[in-house]
């Protein structure tokens, strides 16, 4: 993102702009006066010199362990070539528990496969996630290991089209969760509590827990799905959300352009939403996300959230476990706080979810 100090600022915190360049030598913008540098800011323009009659040339100042640009521009250069590593990868997993036996069913090697990706990270396989996902097959560590694939080998990659790094155990609990327990209305599913749901309710905590005294909407506005301030709830895990419930649909056959029950696995899903041209490609992720799942109407998206701050049913997995993600201290529980505190985070969301559709 290129612009005066408060406009990176907005534009990082409410599009999900990963790193700022600041005009800063133009100190006549409102937009620089009295505000602070980003917290993403890259390079900063400071001033401008005649380094020969006639041509002007700006002195840059650039940040340490951020954004470091480009050296070089070169058409064989490919800027995907982090994300079809990554498919490369899937491949490679899916080819070995493909070949396992007489070849296990498609269903099997697709949850297989999602569960190799989030046991590279101890986080996503201790046993709460077992609890809701299984664990996977032995087999299958010990026959990827034996090809020379380990967990491990990929744990983060670069998602061009949105500049962040996406980390896959995040992405392979979610997507697990949204395939083996596919949610639609306003109740959400035990698998949706694997991914945006169950990060709803970080959020929610993150909020009552760290930041009371500011409403719910700014927030929500201010911290959920930022790559710029700390979130349970970052920008980062708000894509790999959205890719997996977006990328379950493919693979069951409901994202309106692939049919159920064929043989295509997670590495074409993959394939068909990063890099084909329709409408459901990762470019719309977020319309995608809002039109599928919430029907594209903003009282479905309210209805939902809300019940998933506030429902208990005695015989929802997804309810009973809420208490793992909410504070400790009970009064801070959703059904415990004024109703327009609770409405005004609802709305929060809702505004973080709509700017991000804008942005596309």
């Amino acid at each position: 993102m290129y612009g005066t100090r408060n406009v990176c600022e907005r534009v990082s915190r409410e599009a999900g702009a990963r790193w700022s360049f600041v005009s800063g030598m133009s100190w006549g913008y409102s937009g620089n006066l009295g505000y602070p540098m980003p917290h993403n800011w890259s390079f900063n323009q400071i001033r401008e010199y005649e380094f020969q009659a006639g041509y002007g040339l700006d002195h840059n100042i650039h940040r340490k362990n951020s954004d470091a640009g480009v050296w070089r521009l070169d058409a064989t250069d490919t800027g995907d070539l982090g994300l079809r590593n990554y498919i490369d990868h899937v491949k490679r997993i899916e080819g070995v528990i493909s070949a396992m036996g007489d070849g296990p069913p498609r269903h099997s090697v697709i949850d297989n496969t999602l569960a190799f990706l989030r046991w590279a990270e101890p986080g996503y396989h201790n046993w709460k996630w077992s609890a809701i996902l299984g664990a996977i097959w032995q087999e299958v560590l010990d026959a990827c290991a034996a090809a020379g694939i380990e967990p491990g080998d990929m744990v983060k990659y670069d998602d061009p089209r949105a500049n962040h790094r996406i980390t896959l155990a995040h992405f392979g609990a979610a997507a697990e969760g949204h395939y083996a327990y596919p949610g639609s209305g306003t109740d959400a599913t035990v698998g949706e509590g694997c991914g945006w749901a169950g990060d709803i309710l970080n959020a929610y905590t993150q909020w009552r827990e760290n930041h009371r005294s500011m409403s719910g909407e700014d927030f929500c506005v201010q911290v959920v799905g930022s790559a710029t301030v700390e979130s349970r709830f970052s920008s980062d895990d708000l894509i790999a959300d959205v890719d997996a419930y977006n990328i379950s649909q493919y693979l069951h056959g409901t994202d309106g352009e692939s049919g159920g029950g064929d043989d295509r696995l997670l590495s074409d899903a993959l394939f068909t939403y990063h890099f084909w041209d329709g409408e459901n490609r990762s470019a719309k992720r977020f319309t995608h996300f809002y039109e599928k799942r919430f029907g594209g109407s903003p009282s479905t998206f309210r209805a939902t959230v809300r019940n998933i701050l506030l429902d208990f049913d005695l015989f929802s997995a997804f309810d009973w476990g809420k208490k793992f993600f909410l504070p400790d201290d009970e009064s801070q529980h959703p059904d415990r706080i004024p109703s327009d505190q609770l409405a005004s985070f609802v709305e929060g969301l809702h505004t973080v979810i709509t700017r991000r559709m804008e942005g596309e």
